[in-house]
């Protein structure tokens, strides 16, 4: 069966958006013969007061599991965290079975990241993310579905 893994920047996106960003996720995992979600993870500095209501969220959903980065900030600190457990998930995936990623952002930054993911890996990556999510986001990943 394969699976899916869901990676939100916490720092990007609200917590109250949870519902919807929940709704898609299944909807891919229909579209995907449904597909297994593996995990669902949220990415934050533990530190960050405005991102504490993911903290709240987690309570309330058990699939939802929090990813808390200590010590000191600094310019996407939560971006490389993200990227590195995803290439250490993609790298110890001994079945080959994690198929898609799911990118809950809107950070451009991330455009380099999805295309290498695509590209060297051979993944399907998804990116849920903003209405002004950044154009190279957008036109990196294989689909885009943007948060009302």
């Amino acid at each position: 069966m394969k699976r899916i893994r869901v990676y939100i920047d916490g720092e990007n996106i609200s917590a109250k958006k949870y519902a919807m960003i929940h709704r898609v996720v299944q909807r891919i995992s229909k579209q995907h013969m449904d597909a297994k979600i593996d995990s669902v993870k949220v990415f934050r500095m533990r530190e960050d007061h405005t991102t504490e209501r993911w903290d709240e969220q987690a309570k309330c959903s058990p699939e939802l599991k929090i990813v808390g980065l200590i010590g000191d900030r600094y310019k996407n600190k939560v971006d490389y965290a993200i990227w590195n457990t995803i290439a250490n998930e993609i790298n110890t995936d001994s079945g080959g079975r994690l198929d898609t990623i799911v990118l809950v952002s809107s950070d451009g930054d991330f455009a380099e990241m999805v295309r290498s993911f695509r590209k060297d890996n051979g993944k399907r990556v998804i990116v849920i993310g903003k209405q002004d999510s950044s154009h190279q986001l957008r036109k990196s990943c294989d689909q885009f579905y943007s948060l009302q």
